[in-house]
């Protein structure tokens, strides 16, 4: 079967540098090049008419739309989703032959937002004349040079000796099944990334604190800021449950405690604001029914 995609990649490619040669893809629009993408997403599996596993021009959600604007991305429209039902699993934008995939620093972030927003491991851009694959696990920044957080980058008549690497990373079988191993680009996760922040703000807490109260008892200042934290962390944690609304609520009204792991799990595993209440009551012995 791989020697046969092998075959059949040989004969797009050549079949694309030949129309490239005669005249035929200058000043190609990007909905031209989608043709080329869409004849390479079916080679490795993928059938762009059916929405269980491509969506095209799939606006992201609400949760989605919201990550992006906090990183300073306005694009929220992939041009190909793959997805395995309604899981997405990886993006690839599609481009002009004109734009520089390779150069372009707005390229690098726009895919990369994308993958970011959903969690994915990764996600391509190509214009099918080059093509690039980038760690998605790390978040981006508007100001990122164009290879950062890139694992691959191909010029189509490289396609072919590098058939592995684009089988591992395009093959449907291989991603639905989670069968990608690669090395993660040397980049700062969104877990650091709070954390950093969180020392950051926990300093100028207690500075403010002080400042504007005038306390002289550092372990009365490092419980204040200890508090304050637990507020912020709750309210992130519930917050990637849907639970954003809800978790403000519990910090308004009741304060929040500090949690075990164990206390913690049982919590993200509840599904409803019943399940919540019922076990913050009975955990702080709160009357809140």
């Amino acid at each position: 079967m791989n020697m046969e995609i092998k075959e059949s990649l040989r004969l797009l490619v050549e079949r694309f540098q030949q129309a490239k040669a005669n005249g035929g893809l200058d000043l190609s629009s990007e909905a031209t090049m989608r043709a080329w993408i869409d004849e390479l997403l079916a080679l490795f599996g993928w059938d762009v008419q059916n929405t269980h596993q491509v969506l095209t021009e799939h606006t992201l959600g609400k949760q989605e739309r919201k990550k992006l604007h906090e990183i300073g991305s306005t694009n929220t429209c992939p041009d190909y989703t793959l997805v395995n039902g309604n899981v997405a699993l990886a993006f690839v934008d599609a481009k002009s032959l004109d734009v520089d995939i390779e150069n372009d620093k707005s390229v690098s972030f726009q895919i990369r937002s994308y993958g970011w927003s959903v969690g994915a491991q990764y996600s391509i851009v190509t214009n099918f004349n080059t093509l690039s694959i980038y760690d998605c696990q790390w978040m981006p920044r508007i100001d990122d040079e164009a290879n950062s957080a890139r694992l691959y980058f191909y010029n189509s008549t490289e396609y072919v000796e590098n058939f592995e690497i684009l089988r591992m990373f395009l093959l449907r079988e291989n991603i639905i099944k989670k069968q990608l191993v690669f090395s993660h680009s040397e980049q700062e996760s969104l877990d650091y990334n709070f954390s950093k922040f969180l020392g950051e703000i926990r300093i100028k807490l207690a500075e403010s604190i002080i400042r504007n109260n005038e306390y002289d008892d550092l372990n009365l200042v490092s419980s204040f800021v200890q508090t304050i934290i637990n507020r912020i962390l709750f309210i992130r944690v519930c917050e990637s449950n849907n639970f954003y609304a809800y978790a403000k609520n519990y910090v308004k009204n009741f304060g929040i405690y500090p949690m075990s792991k164990e206390q913690k799990n049982t919590l993200l595993g509840l599904q409803s604001k019943e399940e919540i209440n019922r076990y913050v009551a009975d955990l702080y012995q709160l009357r809140i029914f």
